[in-house]
């Protein structure tokens, strides 16, 4: 009979094949964003456009979200942990303009923004891109969430002119 592995062989193969072969397979990514609906009308927070300007982004998407005429912004940063989120700012528009008092010119405002919230995704998945897609009168957002070593999945948020609603 023909003898196929010496003996002393066999433990360093099964070795081989237990490290090698038995890697559990990554988890798909399910559910990767956490957000499921950010609205436009729970705004708070008036941010200056030097404070929107000093943000640390990793990506941008001006749009008018709202509908009110006005550019409004998206970023995309990366956190220290190494996990990304997307905050959404809406312009806030201008004051009535001042008339001068007389020979003295009235100050101007600063373009200020609403802070209308973020978008933040699941643990251990992290945030890599974002990008927009015009629909009809409408921005949405297309925000790019995955694992290390796997390739991302895109999230599809729909803006009604009131809010994102993720997609499912």
């Amino acid at each position: 009979m023909l003898k196929l592995l010496d003996s002393r062989l066999y433990i360093p193969v099964l070795l081989v094949v237990a490290i090698c072969g038995c890697k559990p397979k990554p988890k798909p990514v399910q559910g990767a964003g956490r957000t499921s609906h950010l609205s436009f009308t729970n705004t708070a927070e008036v941010v200056s456009k030097a404070e929107v300007d000093a943000i640390r982004e990793t990506g941008r998407v001006e749009a008018d979200l709202n509908l009110d005429g006005l550019p409004d912004l998206v970023l995309m940063r990366v956190m220290d942990d190494d996990t990304g989120e997307v905050e959404v700012f809406l312009r806030k528009p201008p004051t009535e303009p001042v008339e001068p008092v007389g020979s003295v010119a009235p100050m101007v405002q600063e373009n200020a923004y609403i802070r209308v919230g973020t978008i933040r995704c699941e643990v251990g998945a992290r945030i890599t891109g974002i990008a927009s897609r015009t629909r009809g009168r409408y921005t949405d957002l297309i925000v790019l969430v995955g694992r290390p070593g796997q390739v991302p999945r895109m999230v599809h948020y729909l803006n009604d002119g009131a809010g994102f609603t993720e997609q499912h």
